[in-house]
């Protein structure tokens, strides 16, 4: 039987529910956006033009609230991604409302939680098949369970063909999901440094706030190639955020050290996506632009 629009019509309208609080939540925070943005003054703060990736990530979100009701997505959003979508739109929500309020602590610590709900939605995007066949799995034993041990009609059956991911998939569920990947390390440390690091409004940039500022650039730096992602384009969008942050911190910071380590870092993230860009255009010419993190999804025997 196939997918239907009325399928798990209680989740879409939770979706819907806590997508559309979220996005008011938001404009009410862009039209303070002068209160939020220039709050706290760190060493790592960027330049306020950053702060439109978010933006960008909620009005992808409204496609993918939109796509949710199309029986076509019902595989990835309505299995896989399930009930980890309004959580973590409910998580972006607390996380805007504390950080407005300059409760950095707390801001921080639900940044960090956002960053644990993504991996999730991740893990469940790219393990979509097995996640599907896992669930089936377990059906077949408990409905066995409840037989007396008889498997039900069909149970051996082999698993349904997995559906080829179109261009909707790829702009309305992995393209916000990417992006979003990208900046929450942004949020993550700029959030730990509104927490505990010192106000750059008042005090002078000291020699280990100079180190701690250059750690986070490497972090920074260090996250945009490690995008967990089956695909490099998708891997490139997850470098774009991080690469134009460091950017935004070298345009908005004044301290020489910290500006031009920012830029310097800015330089590397964008060799890195360049070369990223030439696989990929090579991938699509001559093979496939898949990549392989680890022996699982590695062949056993290699093509003659």
């Amino acid at each position: 039987m196939g997918a239907s629009w009325t399928d798990k019509l209680f989740l879409k309208f939770v979706n819907i529910i806590v997508y559309l609080g979220c996005l008011v939540l938001d404009v009410y925070t862009i039209l303070k956006l002068e209160t939020v943005y220039f709050g706290k003054e760190t060493y790592f703060t960027p330049s306020p033009w950053i702060f439109a990736i978010p933006a960008l990530i909620h009005i992808l979100f409204l496609g993918f609230i939109v796509y949710q009701l199309f029986p076509r997505a019902k595989s990835l959003i309505l299995d896989s991604i399930s009930w980890t979508f309004p959580l973590l739109i409910l998580l972006d929500a607390l996380f805007i409302n504390l950080w407005f309020r300059q409760y950095y602590i707390f801001a921080f610590i639900f940044s960090v939680l956002i960053s644990l709900n993504l991996s999730w939605v991740e893990f469940s995007i790219n393990k979509s098949p097995s996640i599907a066949i896992l669930r089936k799995t377990l059906g077949i034993i408990r409905q066995a369970y409840a037989e007396g041990g008889n498997l039900p009609e069909g149970a051996l059956d082999e698993p349904e063909e997995v559906i080829e991911e179109n261009i909707h998939d790829k702009l309305w569920i992995h393209l916000p999901i990417a992006l979003y990947s990208g900046f929450i390390i942004i949020l993550n440390i700029l959030t730990l440094f509104q927490a505990f690091g010192v106000d750059a409004a008042t005090e002078p940039a000291g020699i280990w706030t100079k180190v701690l500022v250059f750690l986070a650039l490497f972090v920074v730096v260090r996250h945009a190639p490690d995008g967990t992602f089956p695909t490099i384009g998708i891997n490139i969008i997850i470098s774009l955020p991080t690469t134009l942050t460091l950017f935004a911190i070298f345009q908005h910071q004044t301290d020489s050290f910290i500006r031009w380590s920012a830029f310097t870092f800015a330089v590397i993230s964008s060799i890195i996506i360049l070369v990223k860009l030439l696989l990929w255009w090579f991938g699509a010419k001559y093979g496939s632009a898949k990549v392989v993190h680890d022996e699982e999804r590695a062949p056993l025997i290699a093509d003659n």
